[in-house]
């Protein structure tokens, strides 16, 4: 072929590949287009379904099951009611020549009234409602000193039934934060049976040993308050 025949023939070669090209690109174009629109429509539909269900995504507030709140309210007032009970042994401790079990009562005190703010607070974090009732009246007199810390150990194994009940009722309700709030009681509450325990275990060994009540006492007395560790910087 001559020159000029040669260049036509390249030509038409370049148009045949060009409009080749055109094609398969118009043909994708045309494949993507309805699949950004499917798109669109698959989010708009699932913006209406939230719509329709009442999700608000950007304002969610978690709250207390009904049943959870009102066992945990109860718990307070029954934390607040230990507090009192402690208290009014402290008050037989210091009137019966016992300042240092009075001293030790007196601590007891402050730790559960940290109890019934540790519920309190939490109450208030999951934007539930704390009702506090009145506390039933605690009793004031007994016989002698065994007696007085065998009602304590009485009263704790009892305390110990109280939370073991509110946790079976956050695990029913599937209320799992509330479930795991309360296993710090629950390993309180080993460390309150055992320490009563141990003192009654003393007083019994020691009956009526002056000297050695005496030491039992100054012992007992030097104990101090430390804020429960779920209160820290609260």
């Amino acid at each position: 072929l001559g020159i000029a025949a040669q260049t036509e023939c390249r030509a038409e070669l370049a148009r045949a590949m060009l409009n080749r090209w055109s094609s398969e690109r118009r043909a994708e174009l045309a494949r993507a287009i309805p699949s950004r629109d499917r798109g669109r429509r698959s989010q708009s539909e699932a913006s209406n379904r939230r719509s329709q269900l009442g999700f608000n995504y950007l304002n969610i507030t978690i709250m207390l099951n009904k049943k959870v709140e009102e066992a945990i309210n109860a718990q307070i007032n029954a934390e607040m009611w230990s507090a009192y009970l402690y208290l009014s042994m402290s008050a037989w401790c210091h009137a019966n020549g016992n300042p240092g079990f009075g001293k030790w009562f007196e601590v007891q005190f402050q730790e559960e009234q940290d109890h019934a703010k540790i519920l309190f607070n939490y109450v208030i974090s999951r934007a539930g409602k704390v009702e506090l009732k009145a506390i039933d009246e605690v009793p004031t007199q007994w016989n002698k000193l065994l007696d007085v810390l065998e009602n304590t150990l009485a009263h704790e194994q009892k305390v110990t039934s109280l939370i073991n009940n509110l946790y079976a009722i956050a695990e029913e309700e599937k209320d799992y934060a509330t479930a795991s709030m309360l296993k710090w009681f629950i390993d309180e509450q080993v460390e309150e049976e055992e320490t009563a325990q141990g003192i009654i275990d003393n007083l019994k060994m020691i009956k009526d040993n002056g000297y050695g009540l005496y030491m039992l006492d100054k012992e007992l007395g030097a104990r101090t308050y430390s804020q429960a560790s779920p209160l820290a910087g609260k």
